[in-house]
Parts: C-alpha cells; structure tokens; sequence
C-alpha cells in the first residue's frame, strides 16, 4: 500500500542525534510514513542505528553539494509527499503532523511551511531563532534542490503554513567538535563559490554567519560589512529581497559593542521593510546602551506591539528571514528593559504594568525592588493584590524591608491597609498594629494555629519575638518549624536592629526553666546564631548560657552511654563541641593542660568559633597562674559552691553565689554555676 509521507534523510556521522530523530518519527512510520536515509560516507555507529529504524538505507559518496544529495534521497520517495528531515532535527508534536496529513483539504497545496526553532545552545532559550522553512512537497516527479551549500527548494504553490515545530540542534556552539567541522566545510564550499561570484550577497551572508557560529564575531563583522556595502548599491527592490541582512550585520555589530553602527543599520532596515520585528528589538538594545531612554522605549513598545501580532505579519511567513528575537528569552530581556528605560523616565504606572507581565519571579523581585520607593501608597497596594500567592510572598518581603524600612512615617498607614487582606500577611500587620494587649494576644495565637511557617519570609519571625516578649506559649509552634525555617527566623531576629537581643535572651532564659524540647531547641540555635554573628566580642555568659543549654538537651534526648566518649561520634557537631567545653570548664580548676586539650577539640569540630576558644583558654590558662590570698579564699568558696550543687541543695548553693558576689569579683566561675542552676534546675 502507498504511504502518503516520504521522510527522506542525508546523513553523514550523526550517532549523536539520529536517534532522536528518529524516534521523533517513529509513530508515523509504524502507519502512514516510509523512511528513507541516505548515508554519504559515515566511520561512526549512524549506519547501525539507522537501520533499526528503517530497511531503507541507501549508500552515495559525498560530492560536496548538498542538493545533488538531497535530490538522491528524493529520488528514493514512493510516498504522496516529501518531507525533508535532518538528523540532527527533532519532530514535536508527531500527532499533531499525523492529523494534519490525514486531513484531506492538505491535498489543495503544493508546498507545506512549518517553524524551524533553531538552538545555538541547549542550556540557553535565549539563544533561539525561528525560522519558517519549506518541507513538506507533493512527490510530483518535478520537485528538486538547487545550491551547492545552502540548498534551496524549488517548489510549488499553492503554500500553506501549519503550526508545527521542528527542534534544530545542529549549531550547537557547546559541541566544539561539531562545530568546527561544520565550520571547515562550509566555509571551504562558500569560499570557492564566491572566487567565480564574488559579490554574491547571499554566499557573504552565510561566509559571515559562519564565522558568526565559530566565535569570529569581529571577522563576521568586516564580511557582513562586505555584504552590506554591496547591497547598499543596490535597489529597493533588492534591498526588500536580502533584508535578512540587516538583521544579521545589526545583530554582530551589537556583539562587538559598535552600538551606533548597529542602531543606524536598524533604522535603515526599517525603512526598507517595517514589519522586521529583530530590528526593533536590536534597535531598543542600541538606544538602551547608548542612554537614549525615550528612543529605547518607543522601539520595545513597537517591538511588542509586533509581537503580539506576529503570525499575521509578513515577515513571519518570509523564508529568508529567521526571526532570533521572538522567544521567551528575547521577549523577557525586552520587558526588563522597558521596564529601566520607564524607570529612568519616571514613568512609573507604565514601569508596573510591564512588571506584572514578567513571567520570572526573580525577574519581578528585583524590578518591583527598583520601583517600590518611587510608588504611592495606593500603587504598592494595588500590586500587592493583584499578586497570586508567590508573588505575594515576594512583595511582602519587599515591603517590609524595602518600602516600609524608608517610610518609617508611612508605617502605621499602610499596616492598617495591609491589614485588611485576607491573608497570611494581613494577619501579621492585624498584629503589629493591635495597641492591646490581650487582643494582641488572640490574634498571634490565632496566627500561629492559621498558619504555616514553613517557607513563608523571614519577617514572620517578629511573631515569635513578640510571643516570648509577652509569655505567649509557642512550644507547639515551633515543634512543626523545619530546622532550615527556624534557621532563617533566628537570622531575622539577630540582625533586625530593631530587637533587643540580650533582653530577648533574657527573656528566653526565663522562659526555658519550664519549657519544653521545641523551646530548647529554638533557643539553643538562637544562641548559636547569636554567637556566631558576635563571636569577636562574645560575651562570656551567654557562651555559658549557650553550653549548659545544650547539655540540658542533650542529655534530655540520649542515653546515658551515648555521652560517654567512646560513643561521641553519635552526636551533631554542635553537641560534640558543647560536650568538649563543659568537660573542658570541669577540669578548668584541677588540670589546666587537660582543660586546653578539650578547648583544641572544639575548636576543631567548630573553627568558625576560634575567637571563643582563644578566649576560653586565655581565661583558663591566666587563673592558673594565680597564687595568692584572695585566689584561695576564692577557691574555697567556689569548691563549697560546687559541692552544695552536686548534692542539690540549690537554695544554699544560691545563697553562697550571693554571698561571693558581695565580696569577691564575680568571674566565669559564678557565671557558670548561676546558668547551671537557671538553665540544668
């Protein structure tokens, strides 16, 4: 039976892609397709690979012109129609082209266009150019290639264009290999062409775009230039004909940063055809870098205004021409460039219409970051509720740390706005602006048990300052906290001027006598951080208050025999490193040297902490060289201290720590065993 579709295939060394190119068709071939492929010389696995697919797989030596050979594999077609097809193509949406093909009105054309997407780099969008291209011809016996380099279809109307994509991915500039062999050959097939034509515009064309492709950019420019010089001899009518190269010359002027050169080669493109939607985008780029503000945005709104109709201009269906600055990528830098060039005008209403088009979030973070100290109050809010919930995310953040930070005076007017929301964030400014107390209270415990923490910004942390601040129980909050979101809150917290840390730790201390593991936890990594951002000066009591805090969770959560040292390895880091200067305080007094020893092993387990260390041992080595009256009268009194602890008489311990403090200097000591009754009792 006759198969309605030829696909007919040239290759040459092409184990890298033809698989996927066949298996792009495979569908088609299992019912209404044949597949025809014509080797022309290859030494790698194409031909083994090929022939899974297909039996149809002819053998001809290459001559050095591509349409001889295509014109060879056409030769092979038994089907209604040809499609010509690389090995280094991909066919998307193979039922969509089956359906296409089995309609019967196809049948009133010649000559089928579908889109090209051609991929420079495939870890790059940006880098994609559109091409609409010929492939599909009625296999009438006539149908025929010409060009020895850039073969051209002779074909037929009536055309019709249908809305198919063929991925190419054989420019890929990452495959080096690839490319300069690619390069070689064709620049040797151009150059002889051009030796008997010399002012050929096309061959020059492709001669620069070569070298484009093989990183000349400054050697693709002096061709394109030679090309360019040509045509400007020429008429309109030749200029209409060839317009391909503006875009190609603007474009590499561009690259080598000859950004007047580029913008005059797009203003005289457009003259010679209005429709060319690259130039307006190249141009916009040009304006943009040479500070012409006003100039770059009446180019990007003619550029979008194009775009947005782009399918119906004619350019889109002109097969000389690939359109480079379409994609998401191109469309993407276009906005955000629009969106500076409104900034520099101060024409912000415009600035946040565009940012609301910006797909990226990252994108709108950092314009909506560069708009929000220039905007109303009303705007800001109007931004914030046309956002989905990401994006709210987002400007909450920006708002708080951007927009309020510089507006102190604004603060209280727009919390009462914001509070109105029905949110997450309208929640937490319902909170900051309640005056009272007891309401103040409902609302962060209705708060706490609304909403989810987890992933949401680091501001949020204030709910929990101002939770400890006012003896609210927060324990079942932060046992459904993540270690990473506890992390990032503590952070918050440290940094924000506006907290007064050492009352907060204070007011934490209190707070832990009767609290739970998730309270412990939270402030053991509070006091981390808090160590952590002041580890130049740190103070010596809450280096304590940090140390015997995390015994009292460790030793709350193992074992006995999991302390012991030969079972160490069980523990964190940060347990490791508490355990080691609590033992290391414990021998303080009895051996120094030992004592130093300990300090050494912390320290390697944490050495962002040498600061703390050093004093540590500074302390501990100086009180061992003391020897005098005073210093026995101490260590009496610290050793009766010490022993009414380990027999647990707190009460007696804490009148003698009161007693010390009345006559002697309050050292490490004291401190030590005040937070080992606060912190362990």
């Amino acid at each position: 039976m006759k198969k309605i579709l030829s696909i007919c295939m040239m290759v040459k060394d092409e184990e890298k892609n033809i698989r996927r190119c066949c298996e792009s068709v495979k569908n088609l071939c299992n019912s209404i397709a044949e597949l025809i492929i014509v080797d022309t010389g290859s030494s790698d696995n194409t031909v083994s690979i090929a022939k899974e697919y297909t039996d149809k797989v002819y053998f001809h030596k290459w001559n050095n012109n591509f349409s001889e050979m295509r014109n060879i594999t056409i030769s092979y077609a038994t089907g209604e129609w040809i499609f010509i097809l690389d090995a280094d193509e991909e066919v998307l949406e193979e039922d969509k082209l089956k359906k296409y093909l089995l309609d019967k009105n196809i049948n009133k054309n010649n000559t089928i266009i579908c889109n090209i997407r051609n991929y420079n780099d495939l870890n790059d969008e940006s880098t994609v150019a559109i091409t609409p291209s010929p492939r599909f011809f009625k296999n009438d016996g006539e149908f025929k290639y010409l060009g020895s380099v850039h073969n051209q279809p002779i074909y037929k109307n009536p055309i019709h264009k249908i809305n198919l994509y063929i991925n190419h991915y054989g420019y890929n500039v990452k495959d080096k290999e690839l490319m300069e062999k690619k390069f070689i050959r064709t620049k040797g097939i151009l150059e002889k062409e051009l030796k008997s034509d010399p002012e050929n515009i096309y061959y020059i064309f492709q001669l620069g775009v070569s070298y484009d492709m093989h990183n000349e950019s400054a050697k693709a420019y002096d061709i394109f230039k030679r090309a360019y010089d040509i045509l400007s001899r020429k008429s309109n009518n030749e200029k209409y004909k060839n317009s391909y190269l503006y875009g190609a010359f603007s474009r590499c002027a561009n690259i080598v940063r000859k950004f007047e050169v580029s913008r005059e080669i797009c203003t005289e493109g457009i003259t010679v055809r209005n429709d060319y939607i690259d130039l307006y985008y190249l141009r916009g780029i040009n304006n943009f870098m040479l500070f012409n503000y006003k100039e770059a945005i009446m180019d990007f709104e003619k550029y979008f205004d194009l775009l947005s109709r782009f399918d119906k201009l004619e350019i889109s269906q002109d097969l000389s021409i690939s359109s480079y600055n379409i994609e998401d990528g191109f469309q993407n830098t276009a906005r955000i460039n629009l969106i500076s060039c409104y900034l520099k005008e101060k024409e912000y209403k415009k600035a946040l219409v565009e940012i609301d088009k910006l797909k990226n979030i990252g994108d709108k973070r950092v314009c909506i970051n560069a708009i929000i100290e220039y905007l109303k109050q009303e705007d800001i809010l109007e931004l914030y509720k046309k956002m989905d919930f990401n994006n709210r995310q987002m400007i909450s953040e920006i708002i708080e740390n951007k927009y309020i930070e510089s507006n102190k005076d604004l603060n209280k007017n727009i919390r009462y706005e914001l509070s109105k929301i029905n949110d997450i964030y309208g929640d937490y400014n319902k909170i900051l602006i309640e005056e009272d107390i007891d309401k103040k209270n409902e609302l962060i415990n209705n708060f706490l048990s609304l909403h989810d923490l987890n992933n949401n910004e680091s501001f949020y942390s204030m709910i929990i300052e101002i939770s400890i601040n006012n003896d609210i129980d927060i324990s079942d909050f932060l046992k459904k906290i993540s270690f990473k979101s506890n992390s990032k809150f503590i952070q918050y917290l440290i940094n924000k001027k506006s907290v007064d840390n050492n009352n907060f730790i204070e007011a934490m201390t209190d707070k832990i006598k009767t609290g739970d593991l998730s309270q412990i936890k939270f402030f053991n990594n509070y006091l981390y951080e808090f160590l952590l951002a002041n580890k130049a000066d740190a103070n010596i009591q809450v280096i304590i208050k940090y140390i015997l805090l995390n015994i009292k969770y460790i030793t709350s959560i193992y074992k006995e025999e999991v302390l012991l040292a030969e079972n160490m390895y069980l523990l964190t880091d940060r347990e490791r490193f508490c355990l080691y200067i609590y033992e290391a305080f414990n021998y303080k007094n009895t051996d120094v040297k030992h004592s130093v020893d300990l300090l050494k092993n912390a320290l390697i387990i944490e050495p962002q902490f040498k600061d703390i260390i050093k004093l540590l041992s500074n302390i501990f080595i100086e009180n061992s060289f003391i020897n005098n009256e005073m210093d026995q009268c101490k260590k009496q009194f610290k050793n009766i201290i010490l022993n009414l602890l380990m027999e647990n008489k707190l009460e007696e311990a804490k009148n003698n720590i009161n007693e010390y403090n009345k006559i002697l200097d309050r050292d490490e000591d004291i401190i030590f065993y005040e937070e080992y009754i606060n912190i362990l009792y």
